[in-house]
């Protein structure tokens, strides 16, 4: 679910993605937006456009007015989520990025140069799924897996965080 601000409110579903109108009022109107869409995650950045991310079927932005839907696709016109490929678990938009957690690894697309990157934790650390993305006040991006807390470190990728937690 996602309230926009126009008091709607998106709904994802296994079975689509729709936008109930007037949520608020007796007058509510329900709209399918887009068939045969298993949603897992729906999020709103600071421009209005609204980030989707799809079970089986990649990741989509979408403009209300006027609509518009757009599958995401790196510069080169590839989709980076093969049908049944990846589960998106979460996800985070952040200063013209979009994060998204999945199973094994994190993948950002900036949306400036339309380029997807990777960042993979450490082989031995296992992660099997990243429940929650982060940024932190000095901008570092931190990811809540499976396995623990681990912080996005450059080019190494994502390093378990082991120091113990303010009191």
């Amino acid at each position: 679910l996602n309230q926009l601000a126009d008091a709607s409110i998106l709904i994802g579903s296994g079975n689509g993605l729709y936008q109930l109108k007037a949520a608020f009022s007796y007058r509510q109107q329900l709209e399918k937006l887009m068939d045969a869409l298993d949603v897992r995650d729906m999020l709103q950045d600071h421009n209005g456009l609204i980030w989707v991310s799809s079970r089986n079927r990649g990741v989509y932005s979408l403009q209300l007015a006027p609509r518009k839907f757009s599958l995401l696709l790196d510069n080169q016109g590839k989709n980076w989520f093969a049908p049944g490929q990846h589960r998106i678990a979460s996800q985070l938009y952040h200063q013209g990025t979009l994060w998204l957690g999945l199973e094994h690894e994190v993948v950002s697309f900036q949306a400036e140069q339309q380029q997807w990157q990777k960042h993979p934790f450490p082989a031995k650390s296992q992660v099997k799924l990243v429940q929650g993305l982060a940024v932190d006040s000095s901008g570092k991006v931190w990811a809540g897996t499976d396995k623990g807390l681990f912080r996005l470190e450059g080019k190494k990728g994502f390093v378990p965080d082991d120091s113990p937690f303010a009191a």
